[in-house]
């Protein structure tokens, strides 16, 4: 079983718009697609001494295998990051991290 994580960095100007777009389109796609299970958006917490302070988000969901994951990251994992750089220019910055669970 692989998870995927997308951690995005977001600046505060598009949170708001980012956060529906996350819930609106794309949680449902996913759900959409019966290889992925267990999807869960989370805020990254950062301690108040913390210097940086820009609002960070993950979204997490498993994946059956690495082939799975990767044929995700190539087509629609490419898709949502060239929407998400149409929408919001630089104001959020996404990467992936591919886990593979013990």
């Amino acid at each position: 079983m692989i998870l995927l994580n997308t951690t995005f960095a977001v600046d505060q100007t598009a949170e708001r718009d980012f956060i529906n777009w996350i819930k609106q389109e794309y949680i449902p796609e996913l759900r959409a697609n019966e290889s992925f299970s267990d999807i869960l958006f989370t805020k990254i917490v950062m301690p108040p001494s913390s210097e940086v302070q820009t609002p960070s988000y993950a979204l997490h969901f498993k994946a059956p295998s690495e082939e799975v994951a990767s044929n995700w990251i190539e087509t629609c994992g490419a898709r949502i990051f060239s929407s998400i750089n149409s929408r919001h220019k630089d104001k959020v910055l996404p990467f992936i991290t591919v886990l593979e669970i013990l």
